[in-house]
């Protein structure tokens, strides 16, 4: 009887470390995550600057949501920025990245988001517009440098 209790405390013990290296892992796993604004500062900044480059208009610091939203190629120069996005941004939270989730407006999403985890400072103001006989709400984002 001695030598099986033995062998299951034995086993016991053996589980219990291995759930404990597991948890210690999944513990430098999101160290790592956490850890992209430091892994990547040069690259972080270069894709900001990308991002306004595609955004702000010729002689302004600003950009409407909805013309974002209705230029497509405007809406594919940032798509196109979404794997470098995905390799030096921690989107796990991020909404236009969750899988289950529909965005309506994934582009402006995504780009509040990089804004937010750069500190990037701006305003926005919410205006309407009249097209085509429609009247459009739109949101006039104004990037302070």
């Amino acid at each position: 009887m001695n030598e099986l209790s033995d062998n299951i405390i034995n086993d016991s013990k053996d589980m219990y470390c291995d759930f404990e290296d597991e948890s210690l892992n999944a513990i430098d796993k999101k160290k790592k995550v956490r850890n992209k604004n430091k892994l990547y500062p040069i690259e972080r900044k270069e894709l900001l600057n990308k991002l306004l480059l595609i955004l702000m208009n010729e002689n302004e610091n600003s950009f409407c949501s909805h013309e974002i939203e209705l230029n497509e190629s405007k809406k594919l120069q940032i798509e196109q920025l979404s794997e470098d996005i995905l390799k030096y941004f921690n989107v796990s939270t991020w909404s236009a990245f969750k899988t289950n989730q529909v965005v309506d407006k994934k582009t402006i999403s995504t780009i509040r988001s990089i804004f937010k985890e750069m500190n990037v400072n701006y305003e926005t103001y919410s205006s309407k517009r009249k097209e085509n006989d429609k009247i459009i709400n739109t949101t006039i984002y104004i990037v302070k440098k």
